[in-house]
Formats: C-alpha cells, structure tokens, sequence
C-alpha cells in the first residue's frame, strides 16, 4: 500500500508512536526523511509517496541506531558495541548474585 507523507507522518506518530518516543512527527520532519534517504520514496512533480513497507522498514531501522544491530556500522563499531554490551550485562550479573546471596542469608538458605 502507497501512502502520502501526510498519511505517513500519522502513522508514524499513531500507530508507531514515535511521537510518545520523544521523536516530533510531521509532514515536513517525514519529508526531510525522505529527501535524506531515510525513507525510501517514489516522487513525481506533484507528490512523493511512500511504500507501507519502506515506512515499516525505516522505524525498524531507527529503533536500531546506536545499538550493534544497527544498519549499515562497520564491524568494528558493532563488535565494539557487543563487547559493551557484555560489560554491562556482567555488572548486572555481579549485583543480581550479590542481592541474590543478600536474600538466602536474610531467609537462611544455603547456595549451592
């Protein structure tokens, strides 16, 4: 299905809920989108279009940056996002199995 960049930005803003994201949705914020490269689009003298798909595709990408799994970083960047990510998923460990002891001597568990 081929939508306006009105019908877009609702969309994006409504159904997406970018707008809840802290993300200002607009005709003219879409359309910048689009002449970026953000959004694919078909345009003609009078009108630019959007794919559904593409639309679907761009909020996916977006929910993507500044993660490892973002579109098009080099493998570099990525693996040095992974490794950050492992680093803080071992401090969580480490406090998760701190609180975890707190709680077995407070009810008078042993761990094993």
């Amino acid at each position: 299905m081929n939508m306006t960049i009105s019908e877009a930005a609702k969309i994006l803003s409504s159904e997406y809920g970018m707008e809840s994201n802290g993300i200002r949705v607009d005709e003219a914020m879409v359309e910048k989108w689009v002449l970026e490269g953000l959004i694919k689009a078909s345009t003609s003298e009078s009108s630019i279009t959007i794919n559904e798909n593409d639309l679907h595709f761009f909020v996916e990408a977006s929910k993507s940056e500044g993660t490892p799994y973002e579109i098009g970083i080099s493998d570099q960047v990525k693996i040095e996002r992974l490794f950050g990510e492992i680093r803080n998923l071992k401090k969580e460990n480490e406090k998760l199995k701190e609180e975890n002891r707190d709680y077995a001597l407070k009810l008078g568990i042993e761990l094993f």
